[in-house]
């Protein structure tokens, strides 16, 4: 998506985990995505890491979030 701030470059599904390369623009960058699950669940997310591809020190680590499904 371009003009939002950001581009993805690519992303991967893997069965555990979304990975997605992002291209940011000066000033930050926000990310946000929507997913459609089959079943309820209470759960936690594993928490996630935001890091430079060429620079892997150089990272952040997000809080898990709660999902809850009826």
């Amino acid at each position: 998506m371009t003009g939002a701030g950001w581009e993805i470059s690519q992303y991967e599904i893997q069965p555990d985990r979304l990975v997605v390369y992002l291209w940011p623009k000066a000033g930050g960058t926000d990310f946000e995505f929507s997913f459609r699950p089959r079943y309820g669940m209470d759960a936690l997310t594993a928490p996630s890491v935001l890091y430079d591809y060429y620079d892997p020190e150089a990272q952040v680590v997000v809080q898990p979030s709660r999902i809850e499904v009826q």
